[in-house]
């Protein structure tokens, strides 16, 4: 595993700690959907032609 990947898994372990491994699930789900949803992309992965410009966001209110 690379320092990185210990890195993140430190991390990881940290929130479960502190909020559990499910609400820690559903903070993961709930920020990758954020990040998606204003164009961004996981480090490393490929950006794809998605622009938060293009994305149109819905209120749940």
């Amino acid at each position: 595993m690379s320092e990185f990947h210990e890195v993140w898994r430190d991390g990881d372990l940290v929130i479960e700690g502190a909020i559990g491994s499910g609400n820690a699930k559903i903070l993961a789900n709930l920020s990758r959907s954020l990040r998606d949803s204003l164009g961004g992309h996981a480090p490393g992965s490929d950006a794809g032609s998605k622009n938060a410009s293009d994305v149109e966001l819905v209120s749940e209110n």
